[in-house]
């Protein structure tokens, strides 16, 4: 509507060009809200991202810690293989059989009381652990470690998407899915340093897990909570901004469940390749167990460079079905050369690493694209059922390419392995059309 402003008094003129530029916002008692001082910055905004993602890395850290530290763990506790090896893989067998039931738990509770239970959980189970004196004390402690990584997992994503805008949250989720490869290296970096000074002692890390935990509970007290409080009172005084809606309602549908299984397949390639790298560089290329061992911090890195470039990707509007192709099908083809003797050495460390760099994309791509499948309510139940996919993949992998080496007697089947978990990653993705069933309706 055009104003002419010869009709109107100076007075009016100004005070409707001032309406114009800057709308008031009524708070709930019906006075102008002090939006400037209720919202944070958006570098405060970051750093409550960044100290988010190290709070992750308590998870990440409990994760890596048993692999260097097994050995002690059998000659202190006088475990036998079998045993040992549930120690290893119970982390994972909590999360497979109750990360859904958790997921629903978050979505029923809300994320903040989850964030604070896996913190609380994580620093209890590594005290036990700390103080085992027998199988079923560190297998317990173990299991408790396991639900307190899932409640993290679950929770913390779902915070970040809270407080950072929709425009910055795929570069925020890359720097969430280096959750679990830089908790990983920081394992490898502690157990480094303990050997050092406690040789043959694997309780201090569990030690060093419970001062993470502490320290992540000083941050989500101190710092975490006031900033979401501070976005709960912008969210009460604004509109929200208009947001594209979900594809799907309901988590149980074709297209959210296949990214359920494609996180299964990125678990059993990138455990799996973590896992037999030093041994298969030892017992094939001459490599020493350090030089091996450096080999996988190397590939982890590459790891944490590729969630952050599938965060970039997805930012800059690259569909995320050619992420995922490229993220699964890539990793697994060049990982299946890390096993084939007859190429040279450098060729397959150099193949491990583009394998690790790419398969990276997907957790942050995922990550990133949940409000564009699922309603915000159900985040926490799909993520459940992601991690329970992944969990699943963790526990699978390993063992399926552990039986195939030593059943038929050569690594040369661990190419066989990937290749296969390729095959199947061409046949998830070519049924993966998201937003077919919408415009077909």
């Amino acid at each position: 509507m055009l104003i002419c402003e010869g009709c109107l008094p100076q007075g009016q003129i100004l005070q409707c060009q001032s309406l114009l530029q800057e709308p008031t916002v009524l708070n709930n008692t019906g006075s102008p809200a002090n939006t400037h001082l209720a919202s944070p910055g958006v570098s405060k905004r970051w750093v409550t991202v960044l100290l988010l993602t190290l709070c992750g890395y308590l998870a990440g850290y409990n994760v890596g810690k048993v692999a260097a530290a097994l050995p002690f763990i059998r000659a202190d506790l006088e475990l036998s293989l079998f045993k040992a090896g549930t120690v290893a893989s119970s982390y994972s067998v909590a999360a497979m059989l109750l990360a859904t039931l958790i997921g629903m738990f978050v979505s029923r509770f809300g994320a903040v009381p989850a964030a604070f239970g896996g913190v609380i959980l994580s620093g209890l189970a590594g005290v036990v652990g700390a103080n085992a004196n027998s199988y079923v004390q560190l297998l317990g402690g173990r299991l408790a470690e396991g639900i307190g990584y899932i409640l993290l997992a679950i929770s913390i994503p779902i915070l970040i998407a809270k407080v950072i805008g929709e425009k910055s949250r795929p570069l925020a989720m890359g720097l969430w899915g280096t959750f679990i490869p830089g908790g990983v290296a920081l394992s490898m970096l502690a157990s480094v340093i303990v050997q050092n000074y406690y040789a043959d002692q694997w309780r201090p890390l569990w030690w060093i897990a419970c001062g993470i935990a502490l320290l992540c509970l000083c941050v989500l007290i101190i710092f975490i909570l006031p900033v979401l409080k501070s976005v709960d009172n912008e969210r009460a005084t604004l509109a929200a901004p208009p947001s594209q809606p979900a594809l799907y309602q309901s988590v149980f549908e074709r297209d959210p469940i296949l990214l359920a299984i494609s996180f299964a397949l990125y678990s059993m390639f990138f455990v799996t390749l973590v896992t037999y790298l030093p041994t298969v560089l030892t017992e094939t290329s001459g490599l020493s167990v350090q030089n091996a061992t450096r080999v996988s911090v190397f590939v982890v890195l590459c790891n944490i460079l590729g969630n952050l470039l599938g965060g970039w990707l997805i930012g800059r509007g690259v569909r995320l079905k050619v992420i995922l192709t490229f993220a699964l099908m890539g990793s697994c083809l060049c990982s299946s050369v890390v096993f084939l003797e007859q190429v040279s050495v450098p060729g397959r460390v150099g193949c491990g690493l583009l394998a690790c760099l790419s398969g990276g994309m997907l957790p942050a791509s995922v990550f990133a694209s949940i409000s564009r499948f699922v309603p915000a309510r159900k985040s926490g139940l799909f993520l459940g059922v992601v991690f329970q996919a992944l969990s699943a993949g963790q526990v699978a992998g390993p063992v399926v390419l552990a039986s195939l080496v030593e059943r038929l007697g050569s690594w040369w089947w661990g190419a066989v392995y990937f290749i296969s978990v390729a095959v199947l990653s061409g046949i998830v993705l070519w049924f993966f059309q998201p937003g077919s069933a919408r415009q077909h309706a």
